[in-house]
């Protein structure tokens, strides 16, 4: 073209390899301003490929990383809460042992009572409140009620208590006119209990004594079903984020990017039904056997959760740990494919400045050659 300016082949090399150096040279401190010799796929696609892939990875699981911190987070919930109903637990267990210590001691197959009702003594004389009902159980079977008059003598009474027992039982009066009531199966206790008899009631023929014993009884179920109640309230305060591992739910952690590994926690039902802890019935001593085998039972069930839990938080302790040195270890091989040597790229900075200086320095002498020209002039 007739507007083209002709360098010559000397000018023409040393503005290339110029502009190759000048090149090389906006690379290199690029690498150095970014700190990384893999800034895009431009640069090297297998490497800058390879290293997103990792990276993702990385990612992917610091997310999952997460979820498994929560995942502690609820186990460790339920193990405080497991661990709190194990010593409510162990307070009803004692509870239940307070009661049969009591039954052993004041109930019995037998009843005597210390006072002489025999004779022509009525209740009332005796000082039985009015139309005053007791309830006698004799083993397992049905509570019977027994109603005195003011006109029932002792032999009266025992009629009506032989009437409602029947065969279960047998009262009388002995020689020195005192009640007696022994059951028909030597293994069957009797308890006394109900009704509109006051303590008083039963000191008035004799069995004051049994009395106190019903009455200590009803405190021990009292305390007892109130441990029930605070197990259940226990329960429903075990949760966490929405998930109560002792209310029954099922917790679900996943350890890697497809979910293909994950760690399934099941819960149980720890309320007091769920133990098997029914409302508290100790008025007879097969009964408050049935309530201490419930109770042991509910306890060893608590403590298998609780070693269940605590497995299970061992498991993902471990798996957060090893996921932390495995996005460690992605995050050192990414880098590894992109990250540059400072000391490498600053000496070759140096080199490309010094060959950039000579670079001009020879396109200056190649231009000389044309400057020639002119001294013919």
């Amino acid at each position: 073209m007739a507007d083209k300016v002709a360098l010559g082949a000397a000018m023409t090399n040393n503005l290339l390899s110029l502009q190759k150096t000048n090149s090389m040279l906006e690379s290199t401190q690029l690498r150095l301003a970014t700190g990384r010799k893999v800034n895009s796929a431009l640069d090297n696609p297998l490497s800058f490929f390879t290293a997103q892939s990792l990276s993702n990875r990385s990612s992917d699981l610091g997310r999952l990383l997460d979820s498994m911190g929560q995942s502690i987070s609820s186990i460790k919930q339920a193990d405080k809460g497991v661990t709190s109903m194990t010593k409510l637990i162990e307070q009803a267990q004692a509870t239940v042992s307070d009661a049969r210590d009591s039954i052993a001691a004041g109930f019995s197959s037998s009843a005597t009572g210390n006072k002489d009702i025999g004779g022509a003594a009525t209740m009332a004389t005796l000082g039985v409140t009015t139309g005053a009902t007791f309830q006698i159980t004799v083993g397992d079977a049905a509570a019977v009620t027994v109603t005195t008059a003011d006109a029932d003598t002792g032999a009266a009474l025992v009629g009506k208590i032989n009437t409602a027992v029947g065969a279960t039982a047998t009262a009388s009066l002995d020689a020195n006119g005192q009640l007696s009531i022994v059951a028909t199966d030597s293994s069957e206790q009797i308890t006394f209990g109900g009704g509109t008899f006051t303590k008083a009631d039963y000191a008035a023929i004799g069995l004051g004594a049994v009395g106190d014993t019903v009455d200590k009884v009803k405190t021990l179920e009292n305390n007892y079903n109130e441990v029930r109640s605070q197990i259940d309230a226990l329960v429903k305060d075990a949760n966490y984020r929405g998930t109560n591992l002792l209310g029954g739910d099922t917790l679900t952690t996943f350890f890697n990017e497809d979910r293909t590994n994950k760690l399934v926690t099941t819960g149980q039902d720890l309320t007091a039904s769920g133990l098997g802890l029914s409302a508290a019935d100790f008025r007879t001593a097969t009964k408050a056997d049935t309530a201490d085998s419930n109770v042991r039972s509910a306890l060893a069930k608590a403590r298998d959760f609780g070693s269940a839990m605590a497995n299970s938080l061992a498991i993902l302790q471990t798996r957060e740990d090893f996921t932390k040195q495995t996005m460690q270890v992605l995050e050192e091989g990414a880098d590894k494919l992109t990250l540059a040597d400072p000391n490498e790229e600053g000496a070759r900075m140096l080199a490309l400045q010094t060959r950039l200086q000579l670079g001009v320095t020879s396109l200056s002498l190649a231009a000389q050659s044309q400057q020639s020209v002119l001294s013919m002039f």
